[in-house]
């Protein structure tokens, strides 16, 4: 009986250490995408910033949705050319 505790008890401890694991890996990868999307947003807001508001206007009304909505986060990381 006693050595079945036993193994009960290392069989918790593994399941626990595993999902201990887990959940540091997931943790660590929202944390990437997050900052991520706040450096896409910043060079959004960057990028608009530097517009030169000459016709066409085609970047400068893209990069100003994405700052304003937050769709930043994946515009910034395009390089949208006026023509």
């Amino acid at each position: 009986m006693e050595t079945h505790r036993k193994k009960h008890k290392e069989r918790i401890k593994k399941n626990y250490s595993n999902r201990m694991c887990i959940t540091g890996i997931l943790s660590g990868i929202s944390v990437l995408i997050s900052l991520l999307m706040v450096f896409g947003y910043c060079r959004c807001v960057y990028k608009f910033v530097n517009c030169d508001f000459e016709p066409s206007y085609k970047a400068e009304v893209l990069y100003g949705i994405g700052s304003v909505t937050g769709l930043g986060a994946i515009i910034g990381y395009f390089d949208i050319e006026d023509k």
